[in-house]
């Protein structure tokens, strides 16, 4: 759409899909580009991927890369997320995740930065990261110096171990154990819980 007139942007999108029969696994990624004329050379203003897996998806190191600088990129999973150590992302400014069951993270030798995750089930990150927010329709558990800014929970809540996040949100009880919740910059510091709340 667009690209009429010099300067004018303009949006380029595509979807690309792969099915893997051997591995019962199939990936839709859908790419969406803004792009301006000027001087007869097309310049990128924005990107943003969307990737889409049919299936569990585990990262045992590896990168998430970006031809862009400061892409936004979401990864859809139709099953469970498992990030071990060594994994890392280029050129992405903030990612996304989205999985239909459980979310387990170990960030003790990863690059986990500007992580948003939305989860049927559960999220588990055991070690280090900043995440923004996370969702989850069951249990969020925080380990080990992992940092969050906002957590929402159908189920409990628990941060261990110099884990900190700034606000909670938690029908179940919540328990932050050698870990805390605070003020960042003069905004969060807050839980609010239907359950028990134990400090």
């Amino acid at each position: 759409r667009g690209c009429t007139a010099e300067g004018a942007e303009c949006v380029v999108s595509a979807d690309v899909s792969a099915v893997n029969n051997t591995s019962q696994a199939a990936t839709t990624i859908h790419a969406i580009y803004s792009l301006a004329l000027k001087g007869g050379t097309t310049t990128v203003v924005d990107q943003e991927l969307k990737a889409s897996f049919g299936g569990d998806l585990t990262l045992a190191g590896g990168t998430i890369s970006a031809e862009q600088a400061n892409s936004k990129v979401a990864i859809n999973v139709d099953g469970d997320i498992t990030i071990n150590t060594n994994f890392s992302t280029n050129n992405i400014s903030e990612l996304t995740l989205n999985s239909t069951g459980n979310v387990k993270i170990n960030c003790a030798v990863a690059t986990c930065n500007n992580i948003n995750i939305n989860a049927k089930g559960y999220i588990w990150i055991m070690s280090g990261g900043n995440f923004k927010d996370l969702y989850a329709q069951d249990y969020i558990k925080l380990e080990l110096n992992t940092k969050a800014q906002n957590l929402y929970s159908l189920g409990s809540t628990e941060l261990w171990s110099g884990a900190s996040a700034q606000n909670i949100n938690a029908v179940g009880n919540v328990k932050v154990q050698e870990a805390s919740v605070k003020k960042v910059s003069g905004v969060g510091g807050n839980i609010y819980s239907n359950g028990e709340v134990y400090l």
